[in-house]
């Protein structure tokens, strides 16, 4: 349970950096809408979106990292056993 908290946590501060489009790019992964789909939604060609889904990998995992070296005994690792 604990480690679901601090998950939750430390993906909600990450999400927190995101500007509007990030995080819209970010919640149609999550719901499984298709590229195709979201691609035609947000008015951009398919490669520009996996270009931007690529920048997006990339400031999440910088983010998180940055909050995880503010939190001494927390690995990634450690967050993702038994969730």
């Amino acid at each position: 349970f604990e480690r679901r908290m601090a998950l939750s946590e430390i993906l909600e501060q990450a999400g927190a950096t995101l500007n509007d489009r990030e995080q819209e790019i970010m919640n149609a992964g999550l719901t499984q809408e298709s590229n195709v789909d979201l691609a035609d939604r947000l008015g951009i060609e398919i490669n520009a979106l996996h270009q931007a889904q690529a920048r997006l990998r990339i400031k999440l995992k910088e983010s998180i990292s940055q909050i995880l070296a503010q939190r001494p005994g927390i690995e990634l690792d450690d967050l993702f056993q038994e969730v």
